[in-house]
């Protein structure tokens, strides 16, 4: 469901097209326009510290930009609905099974047609990364970037697909005599804006080495909500890929067992360093009586001795994005 202004469905190369003509004072006045729409008014000093300061955004690519980070989505039911619709249409012989099965195999990749197909799909998502249940969520390698920019790929062809189903006279007639119109111009609208959304963040990586991916989870999963930061840990050495060696990932995730969680992952010269957040105790409980289990899995990963935190958290992703992106700059946010 739509929760933010309307906004444009364009790439954000065609955004970023035209240059942003705001004064700093003047974006900060779309900003805090654009933090009243979406009710959260006194979080406008947050939200532009979530903006990148290398570079000058147009209005459109804040407006997909803030809601991305400040709000959850519904990036995963959407994908489900399309995905129905289209396996619909090729049962009716409405659209051709080529265009069909082509659009199938990008939503399969980027949403897995089960709960159970989570691992699979994070191994396709994030190379070598495993995730079968919360507790197992730490083992995961860093080699490249290849993995996320794999993801980049899919969200390209699936951007693809969806423009040429739009201009797909049978599956529109399909859908209009479905009654489902409506419903799948909401869906892939609220897609395009997540992805541009993504595609906006990512702008920070043509100065720094830094990558950001919303993997999208169906109706259901253990997984609810996950965006995830990838950082090189070397600063100012922008030719240098993601290291297994090197490197911060930050999960912001919300998970059906165990709630809200914010965790930072940090790999410096082999040592590892884990800190879970979390909202509720038994949460806290459960990762405490799991730090064993993980610590191994990350020895088996590479990292031996890695030392795992727990602490409780009032569950202000807004505030540690903010931070995070502080951080990122260079900016000194201690405390």
């Amino acid at each position: 469901m739509r929760t933010g202004p309307a906004v444009s469905s364009s790439s954000s190369a065609d955004m970023m097209s035209t240059p942003s003509q705001h004064s700093p004072g003047e974006l900060g006045d779309v900003v805090t326009r654009l933090a009243a729409s979406l009710g959260m008014s006194e979080r406008a000093g947050d939200m532009m510290a979530l903006l990148p300061r290398h570079i000058a955004l147009p209005e459109s690519a804040v407006r997909v930009l803030l809601p991305l980070l400040t709000m959850r989505g519904s990036l995963g039911p959407d994908l489900d609905a399309v995905q129905a619709l289209v396996s619909r249409a090729i049962a009716a012989e409405a659209i051709s099974r080529d265009m069909g099965e082509a659009m199938l195999r990008i939503l399969n990749q980027v949403l897995p047609q089960h709960a159970e197909d989570l691992r699979s799909t994070l191994e396709q998502m994030i190379q070598r990364t495993t995730v079968s249940t919360e507790a197992q969520l730490l083992r995961i390698a860093v080699e490249s970037g290849e993995a996320t920019e794999r993801l980049t790929e899919l969200h390209a062809s699936l951007r693809s697909q969806i423009t040429s189903l739009r201009q797909n006279g049978d599956f529109l007639r399909f859908l209009a005599g479905q009654g489902e119109s409506a419903r799948f111009e909401t869906a892939v609208d609220q897609i395009l804006e997540r992805l541009t959304g993504v595609e906006v963040q990512n702008l920070r990586g043509t100065a720094h080495t830094y990558h950001f991916a919303e993997l999208a989870f169906p109706p259901g999963a253990p997984i609810e909500q996950a965006q995830i930061h990838f950082f090189e840990g070397s600063s100012g050495n922008k030719s240098r890929r993601f290291g297994a060696n090197h490197a911060s990932i930050v999960f912001d995730l919300e998970t059906s067992g165990l709630g809200e969680l914010w965790i930072n992952l940090s790999i410096r010269a082999d040592q590892c360093t884990c800190l879970f957040r979390v909202r509720r105790s038994d949460a806290l409980t459960a990762i405490e009586a799991e730090s064993d289990v993980l610590a191994v899995k990350l020895a088996d990963a590479g990292y031996p001795g890695a030392q795992i935190r727990a602490t409780l958290w009032d569950g202000d992703r807004i505030r540690e994005t903010a931070r995070l992106m502080q951080q990122f700059s260079g900016i000194n946010v201690s405390g």
